[in-house]
């Protein structure tokens, strides 16, 4: 509609193409390509002593069974500073866009790798309420519209923990490998001859680790970290470093954080709304409201394993984290003013969006951070207002996405097309992509850019 805000994440785009100055203001220096990011890395600040936290992950990649030579040596680069990026977790492990941040993370740090920087590659494995998002993923069907429904199938509340759930019974798990199993036919119909076999085994093989390893989990969060952990450890032997941002043993490296924040809420929420105004002055869409100078940086969890968003309140000279159950009705009140106090009530605490990437910049040095569009989005506002209150911030990089075609894409667009609404499934958009490859294969760097943007104009 006309005068509608506009995503912030083509401002970030506009950014990448043009050197625009706006991204200073927002989320700082924004490469234009991985081979540009090491020249903006920052190696100035001292080597931070991570030694017991280098000693946890150790033992915690063991537990999981996705040790190996490389992840110890990227463990040891953890002194330099980092790479990060990261996921809740999902059922099954999830869309396969999952595989192309952690791609993208590896792809990142062999490219710093090779310009010597050596930073160490961390997936961290978010904390979030349990949305449908996390509980359910959709398997493919080649020759039909319709994907297979994957359903974790739990009945606890949208609010509870993702880390708490645990996993159904193993009937769960054999009727979800079965509905696999029927969609994957339409896959293994349209290879042909000897080729067949082979698929075939390469499934058979998948359905096995899928097996070993839900047998091997007590908890949903668990599986998700076994299934990647697995996949880029074990098989393709990246070293990916994943990190259990929700695990007892992690939060003690908070409460420093926690406190700093809360000690500068004033500034951390000034900025904050300066951040919002400017954002929408330029007509681009902020992607979270104001906070208050009630803001809490964590979240709590009650007794029954929900999560309650709390206020922070001074009662008689105390800071008080305060918060009411909607679930069971509890009233919390925790003394959160001392460095002491808060370590006493850090496993009912939760790090938030905005202090997700605080806590962590403070304990990893996070010289990259690898996001999606909806972080993009977010960190506009968050970013300057987290550098206001004395923390440095990454380099922010948003990963690429790509999908493929599929029949329901198909009917989907056609549907559109029908009303005479726009859509990206059409001619257009692949004669674009295809003077985009055959300029690549020509190796013409203008024809590129020229076909880039017109793809870019045609998608906007």
């Amino acid at each position: 509609m006309a005068g509608a805000l506009k995503n912030i994440n083509e401002l970030y785009d506009k950014a990448v193409r043009e050197g625009s100055e706006l991204a200073e203001q927002f989320w700082g220096t924004i490469p234009k390509d991985f081979a540009a990011i090491a020249n903006l890395c920052d190696d100035s600040d001292t080597p931070r002593d991570v030694d017991a936290l280098i000693s946890f992950l150790r033992e915690f990649h063991k537990e999981k069974g996705i040790y190996s030579q490389k992840v110890e040596d990227h463990l040891l680069s953890l002194k330099n500073g980092s790479i990060l990026g990261g996921q809740q977790p999902t059922v099954f492990g999830g869309s396969s866009f999952i595989a192309n941040k952690i791609a993208c993370l590896a792809f990142t740090h062999e490219t710093l790798s090779e310009q010597g920087k050596d930073y160490s590659p961390i997936f961290m494995i978010g904390s979030d309420g349990l949305q449908k998002e996390l509980i359910r993923t959709y398997f493919p069907n080649p020759i039909s519209p319709n994907a297979t429904l994957l359903d974790l199938q739990t009945d606890q509340p949208p609010d509870t923990t993702a880390e708490r759930i645990k996993l159904p019974n193993l009937d769960w798990f054999k009727d979800i490998v079965k509905d696999i199993e029927e969609s994957f036919r339409g896959f293994w119909k349209k290879v042909k001859g000897a080729q067949q076999k082979l698929v075939s085994e390469r499934f058979d093989h998948i359905v096995t680790l899928l097996t070993m390893i839900f047998n091997q989990s007590d908890s949903f969060n668990d599986m998700f970290i076994r299934i990647w952990g697995t996949i880029a450890n074990i098989i393709n032997d990246f070293g990916i470093i994943f990190l259990p941002t929700s695990d007892s043993r992690m939060k003690r490296y908070y409460v420093e954080p926690y406190l700093k924040f809360m000690d500068s809420i004033e500034t951390y929420t000034e900025t904050f709304e300066r951040q919002t105004e400017k954002i929408n002055k330029l007509e681009y869409r902020s992607s979270l409201p104001n906070r208050s100078q009630k803001y809490s940086p964590f979240y709590l969890i009650c007794d029954c394993d929900i999560r309650v968003n709390p206020d922070i309140k001074i009662i008689e000279g105390k800071r008080i984290a305060h918060g009411h159950c909607q679930h069971c009705n509890k009233i919390m009140n925790f003394s959160v003013g001392t460095a002491e106090e808060i370590m006493n009530v850090k496993h009912r605490l939760v790090p938030r969006v905005d202090t997700s990437q605080l806590v962590l910049q403070d304990l990893l040095n996070v010289k990259v951070r690898i996001s999606g569009p909806g972080e993009i989005a977010y960190y506009a506002q968050v970013a300057p207002s987290i550098r206001a209150i004395g923390f440095r911030t990454p380099i922010f990089v948003k990963y690429k996405r790509l999908f493929y075609n599929s029949p329901w894409n198909e009917k989907l667009g056609k549907q559109l097309e029908s009303r005479n609404q726009g859509s990206i499934h059409g001619s257009k958009i692949f004669d674009q992509l295809k003077k985009r490859l055959h300029a690549l294969r020509e190796g013409s760097a203008e024809r590129v850019r020229k076909a880039e943007i017109a793809i870019a104009d045609t998608i906007l």
